[in-house]
């Protein structure tokens, strides 16, 4: 099950998106956040797999949040933005400098859950690949140090090495 921490300021869209998720049965919402704030105390509460935030928000904004959850309790961050797709791109790209992984645009106009459903998949596709992050994969490479997993020999061994060259500067 994939536990996700919801955090945006609008009661409707926490709903909708809550509504969304849970429609998924390997997505879990197990608390949601009004401000930035609350988010980061919520993420070191309930420990969640993913944060999906919204970027403007009262009391703490998405980018400080984003930056505090880095800090605190490091979780895959998702920010949602209806800045993504416009010329103000750039608070999408410093959430991304502060550590959030992903960006998708919030579709412009009012929210609803029709307008919310258009991006739906795209959500939880992105929540499930990035819920992967920091897990083990199967090509993982060992953490144990290089020398700590060689074996020096228990007995001491003699060997002989024989070089000959055919040629070479004369």
């Amino acid at each position: 099950m994939i536990r996700v921490l919801i955090a945006d300021d609008s009661r409707l869209v926490r709903g909708v998106l809550r509504e969304i998720l849970e429609h998924d049965r390997e997505i879990e919402v197990v608390s949601e956040a009004g401000n930035g704030a609350e988010a980061v105390e919520r993420c070191i509460k309930d420990r969640p797999d993913i944060v999906l935030m919204d970027m403007q928000m009262p009391v703490m904004d998405g980018i400080e949040a984003v930056r505090r959850i880095m800090e605190s309790c490091p979780t895959p961050v998702i920010v949602l933005s209806a800045t993504v797709n416009s010329s103000e791109t750039r608070s999408a790209f410093t959430a991304l400098n502060a550590g959030a992984i992903d960006a998708i645009a919030k579709p412009s106009g009012v929210i609803s859950h029709d307008t919310l459903g258009d991006i739906a998949e795209e959500i939880i596709s992105r929540i499930k690949l990035y819920s992967k992050v920091g897990q083990k994969g199967k090509w993982a490479v060992d953490k144990q140090p290089l020398s700590e997993r060689i074996k020096t020999p228990s007995q001491s061994s003699k060997v002989i090495a024989i070089a000959a060259s055919t040629g070479g500067p004369g």
